[in-house]
Order: structure tokens, then C-alpha cells, then sequence
């Protein structure tokens, strides 16, 4: 698998958090074969620093176009405004994952379907906590 499928960033709010879903579901299906296989990669440096490039490249897509489009932001610092976006962004994320794991383990979704579902889940979660705290006035 190249890097370059799991560096792929939205270019809106709604889209990042698409596109931002579809590495982890190719990494999931390749950490799955290799498993499979008995090989752990979920653990392995490359696995982990491709997850944390398609964290940081679609999160700071999405902090740009959230700033500028969503909310319009012409206040405050972008520092600090960015790094608790990031925060905003990692509670999602594990929100997302715990969700897109249940679905799939515990309940057996296709993971597809569980992805769709797990986004609904957190995108609100995010989308407040960018509202209330990240962008607040």
C-alpha cells in the first residue's frame, strides 16, 4: 500500500471527514490480511506513522477550511485556535474508531457500512466542540 492512498484530505468539512475515513478502512482491511497472515502490523512504525500522516494532513485541511469557510473565523489566534482543533479532532477520532469497531466486531456490520454510521456518529461530537471551543469568540 503507497502513502500516498492514505494521505488523501478532504476539502471541505463534510468531505475531510470522508476522505479522512477511507485510509483507516484500507488500513483496517490491509492490518486484517496481514493479521490473517500472522503478521502484526497494526503495531509496526510504517502502519503507525501512515495513520498519524492522514491524521495530521486531513486535520489541518480541515482546520483551514473550517476556519475559513465553516465558521468564518476572522478572530483570535490561529496557534491556538489550530492546536485545539487537533484536540477537537483526536476525541473524534477515537470516537469514530470505537464506534467503526463496535459496529464491526460487537454488532458485524460490513465495515463500509460501519464507517458511514460511525461518521454520523462523531461528526456532531466534532462539529461542537469546534463550535464551542476551538472557533469560540
Amino acid at each position: 500500500m503507497s502513502d500516498e492512498v492514505s494521505l488523501t484530505s478532504g476539502t471541505s468539512p463534510t468531505s475531510g471527514s470522508v476522505f479522512h475515513s477511507v485510509p483507516y478502512i484500507v488500513l483496517f482491511d490491509v492490518m486484517c490480511t496481514y493479521a490473517a497472515a500472522g503478521v502484526n502490523t497494526i503495531s509496526s512504525a510504517r502502519g503507525m506513522r501512515v495513520n498519524c500522516s492522514a491524521f495530521v494532513v486531513a486535520a489541518t485541511s480541515n482546520f483551514i477550511w473550517n476556519r475559513v469557510w465553516t465558521f468564518k473565523i476572522e478572530h483570535g489566534e490561529p496557534h491556538v485556535q489550530y492546536a485545539r482543533f487537533l484536540a477537537v479532532s483526536l476525541l473524534a477520532l477515537a470516537i469514530d474508531l470505537a464506534a467503526l469497531a463496535f459496529l464491526v466486531e460487537v454488532v458485524g456490520l460490513h465495515k463500509p457500512v460501519a464507517a458511514a454510521i460511525a461518521i454520523v456518529v462523531a461528526t456532531p461530537i466534532s462539529f461542537l466542540g469546534n463550535k464551542l471551543w476551538s472557533f469560540a469568540a
